[in-house]
């Protein structure tokens, strides 16, 4: 990885450039904004990692989840492919119809976000690793606990993802179902981390919706 970062800093690389459509390192590499210590080819080589694991990887498990179930219960299914029919989604001649197959109007489907939600959960979430946070200027308290100001403190999502807890004793099944009406919005606001929370949050979230959708 770092030596392609290499190659397109010496202009080496065999892709031609465009004008028109800059890749993300010829972006960073020609912004005069960001200091010379910020691309290095060491950090647009970690940069390159972030956006491959966090674009790909993530996004094709949750795919996967989702294919897999829907593939082995017919009635779950049924169910989505009646969802289309009563949005027009699937035409009488059994065909979808390309005009609504925008986001505006998937993401307003609620057993497909239901699907959507579960594959994102049970396969892991959009970021797999535990996040700190840092209060700097105050002490914390969390139930009996004082957490000393400047300590840095993490969750891992998994865990909340999997929580019995939160989500209930049948938290490993696959259940879109649990994500409508009042129930689904508690759950939105108490365990829906996959993508962290705040504004430090993920950017790549719509991204995976985009695509689980589609």
């Amino acid at each position: 990885m770092i030596e392609q970062i290499a190659d397109i800093r010496s202009g080496r690389t065999t892709f031609e450039k465009n004008p028109n459509h800059p890749t993300i390192f010829q972006e960073l590499l020609e912004n005069s904004n960001i200091p010379g210590s910020e691309k290095s080819d060491d950090r647009l080589g970690d940069e390159a990692l972030v956006v491959i694991s966090a674009g790909l990887s993530t996004t094709a498990a949750a795919l996967t989840t989702s294919t897999f179930y829907l593939s082995f219960n017919s009635s779950m299914h049924q169910k989505l492919l009646s969802e289309f029919r009563d949005n027009s989604i699937i035409c009488p001649s059994g065909n979808l119809d390309p005009s609504k197959l925008n986001r505006s109007t998937l993401e307003n489907l609620p057993y497909l976000s239901g699907i959507v939600h579960e594959g994102i959960r049970l396969s892991g979430g959009g970021v797999g690793v535990r996040l700190t946070r840092i209060a700097p200027d105050q002490d914390l308290v969390y139930k009996d606990w004082i957490i000393p100001r400047g300590s840095a403190v993490g969750m891992s999502q998994l865990d909340i993802l999997l929580s019995k807890e939160i989500f209930g004793e049948d938290v490993m099944e696959f259940r879109p179902e649990r994500w409508e009406g009042a129930r689904g919005k508690e759950l939105e606001k108490k365990g829906w981390v996959p993508f962290g929370r705040g504004s430090r949050m993920c950017l790549g979230m719509k991204y995976v919706y985009d695509f689980s959708t589609s």
